[in-house]
């Protein structure tokens, strides 16, 4: 490890940013294959990685790899932003409600999410 201390970040995080920055480095973690991989498959590619959970990897692959047509279903504001612009509040707590409000989004449900919590913002 060149960076022995960082001020915010404990000696874990930064052990976990160095194992990050190896796996990607070392060509194990391919943007093209977490893009082409199945959703569920590509999440525990990245949940794999020490340190990645399934937010974090929920927010690696929908903006970071680029994915266009998925839910973070972990992620709130997202699913807040969906309920008050349809008047739906079932869709906060409720995946299989969240999912099908989502279908009118396709194929760009990741974009559609992101306008919405822009638009209630």
């Amino acid at each position: 490890m060149g960076v022995r201390a960082a001020r915010g970040l404990s000696e874990e995080k930064l052990k976990r940013l160095y194992g990050v920055a190896e796996i990607a480095l070392g060509g194990h973690i391919d943007r093209d294959r977490l893009l082409s991989a199945p959703h569920d498959e590509a999440l525990a590619t990245l949940q794999a990685i020490r340190g990645i959970g399934p937010f974090w990897a929920e927010g690696i692959l929908l903006r970071a790899v680029g994915t266009t047509d998925a839910l973070a279903l972990g992620e709130k504001r997202g699913r807040l932003a969906a309920a008050e612009a349809y008047g739906a509040p079932e869709v906060v707590d409720d995946d299989e409600a969240y999912i099908a409000l989502a279908e009118r989004w396709r194929p760009f449900r990741t974009w559609g999410v992101a306008v919405l919590r822009r638009a209630t913002a």
